[in-house]
């Protein structure tokens, strides 16, 4: 049986196949053949047995399907709190001020381009945009 040692490898060592983990990244790498390990100068990565991913693997997995569920119902009640509160409708106010501000930005510069002279913008206090002589 072989046996695995924790040594430390490096970006553009060459290594022996197997699965590598680099924890800067949080990225597993497999190597199905001897060769160079892929990255930057100063990533390093660890050798991992795959039993190990094999044993790890499953309680992940299962913590990822109960958990992904359950952030549903907590940012849904927590929404729906907020909405409750009347925190939510000032914040949805700011937003659509915000946005207002940037159709009104992006019309200008639209009907500018186009060769018609922007004094105000309809529906926002205005008369509607005249075509200039051009």
């Amino acid at each position: 049986m072989k046996r695995y040692t924790t040594k430390r490898y490096t970006a553009n060592e060459t290594a022996q196949e197997g699965i590598y983990f680099n924890p800067r990244h949080l990225a597993f790498r497999s190597l199905e053949e001897p060769g160079v390990l892929p990255g930057r100068d100063g990533d390093t990565y660890f050798r991992v047995p795959a039993l190990f991913l094999l044993l790890i693997g499953l309680p992940l997995s299962i913590a990822y399907v109960i958990f992904l569920p359950v952030i549903g119902f907590v940012m849904l009640f927590g929404a729906v709190a907020e909405k409750l509160s009347g925190k939510g409708r000032r914040r949805g106010e700011a937003a659509a001020r915000r946005s207002e501000t940037e159709v009104v930005r992006t019309l200008t510069v639209s009907f500018e381009d186009a060769g018609i002279r922007v004094e105000s913008v309809p529906g926002l206090g205005g008369p509607a945009p005249s075509r200039s002589a051009a």
